[in-house]
Formats: C-alpha cells, structure tokens, sequence
C-alpha cells in the first residue's frame, strides 16, 4: 500500500464526518492497492455514531480500529503502529480532501518523489465557521504548525521515533511537527504546489468549543514547557533556547493581554513561573542584566495585537528576529547552559 490516510474519531456527529467520506468516495483515478482509510475510533462513541457503517459506505479499502479512549495523540498514535504503508497521512474526522484530485495528486508527488523525501509539504484551504454560522475560505500556505498539508514516509517517522505526545491533545500538531523539524533534513522534504487539504473549523469541534478553553489553554502551556526539552533530548540547545524563551514571551503575552479569564490567571501565572521560567533561566544562567534586556527586546518582538491595554498594532504579529538576535547572543555567552 502507497498510502493509508488516519483518521481519529471520539464523539463527532455523523454529519461532520460525512464531508470527509463524501469527498473522499469522490476522488478519481485511485487505483487498488494505492490508499486505504483507517480509522480510529477513540473510545466509546455516546452521540451514537457507529464506526462500522465506516466499512459501509467508503468505496476505498478501510479498517476501522477501536481502542480505549485516550485522546488524539493517542489515537493517531494508535492508527500509525495499525498502518503499514509506505506514507502516512493524518487527517480530522470533521474536515476533508480540497479536491476531487487530492489523493491522486498525493500519490503522484509519491511516485515523483520516489526515495529523495520523507515529507511531503503542500499548501491547505482553511474553512471557518463564525458565530452566525457564516463560513469563510483562506488559504494556508505550507504551515508548519499544523498537521494538515504533510505526508509522511512511514519508515522515516519509525526511524526517528517521532510520536504525538500522549499527554497532550491541543497543541499536539505543533509538538510532534517541532520533533520532526528538528530531524528532517530541508533537501528530504518535496513541496506540492496545490493544496490537497481542507481544514474545517467548525464551532463545535474540539479545539473552539468554549467548554474546552480551560483544558485547551492547559495544554498548550505543557506544549510550550515540552518543546524545549524535546530540543535538548535531540541534541539542539539553540533550538531549546528559542522554544524556552519565545513560550516564555508568548505565556506573558496572554496573561497581560487579557486574553485569560481572570479566575484562571493566578494558576496559569505559577505555570510560567515555575515550570516555564525558573527551570530555564538557571539552566541558561541569565542575569539580571540580560533579563533588562529582554525586556526591551520583547516589548518590540512578537507583541500581540492588542496585548497591552490600549495599544493596537496592525496585524497578528511583529517580526521575531529581535528576539531571535537575543537569544542567539544569549547562547553564545553561556555556552555551558545550553
């Protein structure tokens, strides 16, 4: 098999998978032998949607796997050890395929690729929907961030035991895409021109319903504290640095910036103090001195819009390279700390 696409699944409605499978019994010129789906059911399903209608209405070969509920992470973990294709995919049970050509145009970057990649990296339509149940297109270019857009040969993922952290399930995509960049060499990645991806922000998936913003909030702070150590364990301490620093600035963004409810501030300020600040600021030995400066160099690096009362600025964000200046400097005056 070329390529099996996961798919996780918990508690979404049928509706919201159905545009997943819709377009993907749409695609054309698949040959047998090429794709096959796995999906994932993550645990007890209570809004009665039944995995093996799954094996039913999909036109391409399919498995369904169950397993006890444990999270994203977990379960995309979980369908990685079930696959033995030559490339992997991860997909969102509530988004989709772009086009009726994505998977062909996957799998003929795969031939064209050969065995001078291990990523495949293409551009991703984002769909979201507001308040009013309005939905809107963007275009993402190559994100890093997210898991969407990238085809992974499954060897090289084995190879360089590159996982979801099970801890987590919000950030998870940033945090197994930062263990893969360290790793991946820039010349093994093949970048697709057209986007074969479409990422559905729906008000109620997982990552925008309100109900989850306390634990979602949680977890992208484990996700700042974990990158750093992840660089350290791979042998990148200007890597670590970065991550340790730039979690640290974007954890102080939020808490000033208003962004945090107020009954959750107190504890999220003790996260930064003691499991983001006080462990990397004597591991790097920092001095006071320095830390003046960083106070300067953050207040014109990576401000977020509308982090300081009163203050408005154009656009998400402010260039990082000041910062990044900084840090560089940093880790060349205490080598040892890295």
């Amino acid at each position: 098999m070329k390529l099996d696409l996961v798919v996780t699944h918990w508690t979404e409605p049928w509706d919201d998978f159905r545009t997943f499978l819709i377009m993907l019994n749409m695609q054309r010129g698949i040959r047998d032998g090429e794709c096959r789906l796995i999906f994932v059911q993550d645990g007890d399903d209570t809004g009665g949607f039944d995995p093996e209608q799954v094996l039913t209405d999909c036109i391409i070969p399919s498995v369904v796997h169950r397993i006890p509920h444990g999270g994203v992470s977990k379960a995309r973990n979980a369908g990685l050890d079930f696959s033995d294709a030559d490339w992997v995919m991860f997909c969102d049970c509530d988004d989709c395929l772009y086009s009726v050509d994505s998977l062909r145009t996957i799998l003929d970057s795969i031939d064209e690729a050969g065995d001078r990649a291990d990523l495949l990296w293409a551009p991703f339509w984002m769909e979201m929907e507001n308040k009013d149940g309005q939905w809107r297109r963007q275009i993402q270019n190559r994100n890093w961030i997210f898991i969407h857009g990238k085809v992974w040969r499954r060897e090289w993922l084995k190879e360089h035991q590159i996982r979801f952290n099970e801890e987590i399930a919000y950030s998870e995509d940033a945090l197994f895409n930062t263990e893969a960049g360290l790793e991946i060499v820039p010349s093994r990645i093949a970048h697709m021109k057209e986007p074969v991806y479409m990422w559905c922000k729906r008000k109620g998936s997982c990552t925008e319903n309100p109900e989850n913003a306390t634990r979602n909030r949680t977890h992208m702070f484990h996700s700042r504290i974990l990158k750093p150590d992840i660089c350290i364990r791979r042998g990148q301490p200007y890597d670590a640095m970065t991550h340790a620093m730039r979690g640290i600035l974007d954890s102080y963004y939020e808490l000033v910036g208003g962004t945090i409810p107020e009954a959750e501030q107190e504890t999220l300020e003790r996260m930064v103090t003691n499991e983001l600040i006080r462990p990397w600021y004597k591991r790097i030995r920092i001095t006071s001195e320095d830390m003046n400066e960083l106070g300067i160099v953050s207040r014109n690096s990576a401000i977020r819009k509308r982090a300081y009362p009163g203050e408005e600025k154009d656009g998400q964000w402010e260039d990082y390279e000041p910062f990044t200046r900084w840090v560089a400097a940093m880790l060349e005056k205490y080598q040892e700390g890295g």
